[in-house]
């Protein structure tokens, strides 16, 4: 009998790069939820409507499964503002999808996962590390993913683990620019040369990030193993990010701060 698993924001680049990698195994049966129409090549899956920002969406999608052996979900969205400057619906917009989405799906779909051998895996970020200014929703959403994932899986016996990319070459960069054209009218003033920064670096990182297949392959091992590790780190920049929390928060504060302002001189 085949293992079914679910993807959610089943359209991000990692998630189509997982996808092919688990159509060339035989034990798995794929079905796909996003909030957008799902992609072409992939439009012969079993797929559905998901909207993570609200319940009743959530709830419908769960409906439609008695038992799943995983659930892989990619839905997030960043948002980038000076905190200062920062609306707070913005702020809810952000946690809405990566934290309460994420919330909404654990709680509906507890009681769908096999016991002992399924697992939740979702898609974290570098960005949880909580290192990068000016991108503070989206560290603070991912840590507190991370916070709530970890300790659904104390308190149910379901494996969890979170994924945790450094920049990837996905289109999410382009999406978050375009989300965010708003948001880049609050770096003002002293934030202006950042904000400018921001959006360059983001083009950037669509070029030259670390290539998608690269996380699915990660993502593939976490579905496989009988045992995944609770969290997978992934690319060198992700790594040194992970490094960060062995340093005194004062001097690293510090060091974030020089570097930052030494890029927009």
């Amino acid at each position: 009998m085949k293992k079914k698993i679910l993807i959610t924001g089943a359209n991000s680049g990692i998630a189509k790069e997982l996808i092919k990698l688990l159509r060339r195994e035989d034990d798995f049966e794929i079905c796909l939820a996003a909030r957008s129409e799902i992609a072409e090549e992939n439009s012969d899956l079993e797929h559905y409507f998901l909207d993570v920002s609200d319940e009743q969406s959530v709830i419908n999608l769960s409906s439609n499964f008695n038992e799943l052996y995983a659930l892989v979900n990619f839905a997030g969205i960043a948002v980038s503002s000076p905190i200062e400057y920062m609306d707070e619906a913005a702020l809810r917009l952000q946690f809405d999808t990566n934290f309460f989405g994420l919330f909404k799906i654990l709680k509906n779909f507890a009681r769908k996962i096999i016991p002992k051998c399924g697992r939740i895996i979702n898609i974290s970020s570098m960005a949880s590390f909580g290192i990068f200014p000016f991108i503070s929703p989206y560290c603070s959403s991912k840590a507190a993913g991370d916070v709530i994932l970890n300790l659904f899986s104390v308190e149910t016996g379901i494996k969890t683990v979170s994924i945790k990319p450094g920049v990837i070459k996905t289109p999410f960069w382009s999406s978050s620019i375009k989300l965010n054209e708003n948001n880049f009218k609050n770096f003002v003033e002293e934030y202006e040369k950042i904000g400018e920064f921001l959006i360059e670096n983001s083009k950037k990182n669509e070029a030259t990030g670390l290539e998608p297949k690269v996380v699915a392959k990660v993502i593939l091992k976490a579905l496989k193993a009988k045992n995944p590790s609770s969290s997978y780190v992934i690319g060198r920049d992700a790594k040194i990010a992970r490094l960060t929390r062995f340093i005194p928060q004062t001097l690293l504060n510090k060091i974030i701060r020089f570097f930052l302002l030494a890029r927009v001189k």
